[in-house]
């Protein structure tokens, strides 16, 4: 029962993170944009206070979407890599 511990432990922290963030206090403009330039460092600050002002997300949902964010860019740099030139 221990293989699996900590793919549930992750999907656990993401619920959490998702679930309390309707609950918790969110961030102003000015953190939101912060945290955002914190977590996906390849936006510029522009583009991270566009997004701070435009969502209103609690830290644990702005930590789950730069996930994803981080996630499908690496996947996607890796399949230009991979694929032959105008495939993408």
């Amino acid at each position: 029962m221990l293989y699996n511990l900590k793919d549930t432990l992750s999907y656990f922290n993401s619920f959490l993170f998702f679930y309390l963030g309707r609950y918790c206090k969110k961030p102003k403009k000015e953190n939101a944009a912060k945290i955002w330039h914190h977590k996906l460092s390849f936006l510029n600050e522009k583009e991270c206070l566009e997004l701070a002002s435009q969502f209103e997300f609690s830290g644990g949902e702005m930590e789950n979407i730069a996930r994803k964010c981080v996630m499908y860019k690496i996947l996607h740099e890796m399949l230009q890599q991979s694929l032959p030139q105008g495939c993408l």
